[in-house]
């Protein structure tokens, strides 16, 4: 599955990698831990050899997160998103996330010159007015 592809992962909620990434925008961040959820948070539930995050994704919104990210159906609660994989999940909202970054990161630096060289044409031009009308009186 391709980058981005989130919303081919979710499957009860029509929800695509810019949906999930607007929630993340409004959110306190993300975690992968029940005993350090952030009020407001969103819980991606992980899987390891020795646990399986599934099993606390109704915790962590009873502990204060606004979404939990699950990928195993059978888990109740509300404000729970079901995808076929939380950790590929997880990593496309990074990459997406990294990528708008990059994005402002290159590109804002050359709109904010563009503006600056509008802005000081601008002035040079009042400048000229100026001082031809001083010139002429």
């Amino acid at each position: 599955m391709a980058k981005g592809d989130l919303g081919q992962q979710v499957k009860s909620r029509a929800m695509n990698i810019k949906d999930l990434h607007s929630l993340f925008l409004e959110s306190s961040g993300v975690t992968t831990d029940t005993r350090e959820i952030k009020k407001g948070a969103i819980f991606f539930a992980l899987k390891g050899d020795n646990f399986d995050g599934n099993d606390y994704a109704q915790k962590a919104v009873e502990l204060g997160a606004s979404w939990s990210v699950c990928d195993r159906r059978g888990v109740e609660g509300a404000r729970i998103i079901y995808v076929k994989d939380s950790l590929k999940a997880l990593q496309d909202l990074a990459a997406y996330h990294r990528d708008i970054l990059v994005f402002l990161f290159l590109h804002l630096p050359v709109l904010m010159v563009r503006q600056l060289q509008k802005s000081l044409s601008h002035q040079s031009y009042q400048r000229g007015i100026r001082s031809s009308q001083r010139q002429a009186t």
